[in-house]
């Protein structure tokens, strides 16, 4: 699975925003669950209004995986294979002589490499 921030690039993707029923749930479980009076809670309202409802290691652990199911997608282009383009990468259309147009060939090599010096010992 590719990283969110290389998604709009591969993909095409215009814009995308969390889905409102995602959002209204996660609303709900955190101003049932934080019902304590706390510094990140309005005090009018008794909301809370923090960023993140939890420690920011509990954070940097949510966000590790991406739930791609939980956000609605805008392409640029109506046609959802676009991003496919011609078959052909932008390797491909350099050449053997300016790209690497077989990237596993020097893996092979690399294994290949680590088998012999494995032997030797």
């Amino acid at each position: 699975m590719a990283p969110l921030y290389s998604v709009p690039e591969i993909e095409n993707v215009r814009s995308w925003v969390p889905r409102q029923d995602v959002t209204d749930v996660f609303d709900e479980r955190v101003q049932q669950r934080l019902t304590v009076r706390a510094g990140y809670k309005n005090n009018e309202t008794g909301r809370v209004n923090a960023i993140w409802p939890g420690s920011s290691l509990h954070y940097l652990q949510v966000i590790k995986q991406f739930r791609y199911e939980d956000f609605e997608f805008h392409y640029a282009d109506k046609n959802p294979c676009a991003h496919l383009g011609m078959g052909w990468t932008v390797e491909d259309r350099l050449g053997p002589k300016q790209a690497d147009v077989s990237p596993y060939e020097a893996n092979r090599e690399k294994q290949r490499k680590a088998l012999r010096e494995k032997a030797r010992v």
